[in-house]
């Protein structure tokens, strides 16, 4: 767990550090809102570009199953008539 995806930081420390180094609490807070809504922003359009995905590989899967469905509705009985002569052929 090393990776700091896990980790957890403290927002008063971190503005506490930055107080120790000089900064503004109103400088500090606007990076924080800064950075806030650009995550938001970041994470939103990744939101919207896999449920556009996601519209296209089911829009592609439907297209994939009736493709299947009418093709097995069209050659089933051809291949059964077949398969029937070929069968009473063997006999």
């Amino acid at each position: 767990m090393s990776n700091l995806a896990y980790k957890a930081y403290n927002i008063e420390s971190i503005k506490n550090e930055f107080l120790k180094i000089g900064l503004n609490k109103e400088e500090i807070d606007f990076v924080f809102i800064h950075n806030n809504n650009y995550n938001f922003e970041f994470l939103k359009e990744r939101l919207i570009d896999v449920e556009r995905n996601l519209r296209k590989d089911l829009n592609m899967g439907n297209r994939l199953i009736h493709f299947m469905t009418l093709t097995a509705a069209i050659l089933g009985p051809i291949l059964n008539a077949l398969f029937m002569r070929y069968l009473q052929f063997i006999k």
